[in-house]
């Protein structure tokens, strides 16, 4: 039995000079080209190749996508992210929302840069867009981790704001540097809410004498609150998805 010919990169660039090609017929050579660049890893190939094809049809998405995947790979982060802007503008005229992988790109990119502003807002449009994507656990850790250093760098940190980013560390799964859990357990005393601080308390499978003590005191506080009948309960944890619209209100809330 026959075997199909072995489609090369050559023969599909002299397809190309073929005068009698029609714009549909160019387009599929193209779209081989890019496909033979994204095997070979031929990143910059690929570029140059997309920018032919959208040239000639400057709506194909996917063409973009792969474009902007190119560019990130060959660290062209500026490029990268142009190139994720145009398509999301392009997309927003059709009212296509933006794919979970232009988005990675865009915030990749944007940390490389260091562009932290922008890093937080292309993590918002992931968990507004795929709040139950197998990564939204490691979007809500870079999101909120970037926002509390940033908070504890301060000169004058609000305590209270602090203590609603270790909330939100807790309710998406995200608290568990021992240092945190202490510090957390603390700001929960502090809030007046000793039942919640041992509730963070217990993420530690293996306290430290300083978080023992802060467990003994929180312990102690509870027993009074629960006599006093003033012991407020501790937050529910379930998991992220199931609570986006509270999350993502508490975060635009200490965001500000």
């Amino acid at each position: 039995m026959p075997t199909a010919p072995v489609v090369t990169e050559a023969a599909l660039e002299l397809a190309l000079g073929n005068p009698a090609l029609t714009q549909t017929q160019k387009l599929q050579v193209y779209t081989g080209l890019i496909e033979l660049h994204l095997q070979a890893k031929a990143y910059d190939k690929l570029v140059q190749t997309a920018d032919r094809y959208l040239e000639l049809d400057p709506t194909r998405s996917l063409v973009r996508l792969q474009q902007a995947q190119a560019l990130a790979l060959l660290g062209k982060d500026v490029e990268a992210i142009a190139a994720v802007q145009e398509k999301m503008r392009r997309d927003t005229l059709t009212q296509t929302k933006p794919t979970e992988a232009e988005l990675r790109i865009l915030a990749r990119s944007e940390a490389r840069l260091k562009n932290k502003i922008d890093v937080q807002t292309a993590l918002v449009l992931l968990l507004t867009h795929y709040p139950q994507s197998p990564n939204a656990k490691l979007y809500w850790q870079d999101l909120l981790t970037q926002r509390l250093d940033a908070l504890q760098g301060m000169d004058k940190p609000d305590k209270r704001v602090i203590y609603g980013f270790y909330r939100l560390l807790q309710a998406t799964g995200n608290l568990t540097e021992a240092e945190d859990i202490a510090e957390a357990a603390v700001l929960a005393i502090d809030a007046g809410q000793p039942r919640q601080a041992l509730q963070i308390l217990a993420l530690n499978e293996k306290p430290d004498l300083a978080q023992l003590k802060i467990k003994d005191r929180a312990e102690k506080l509870a027993k009074a609150d629960v006599q006093s009948g003033t012991s407020p309960a501790p937050w529910e944890v379930v998991p992220a998805p199931e609570r986006w619209q509270e999350l993502s209100s508490l975060w635009r809330l200490l965001a500000k």
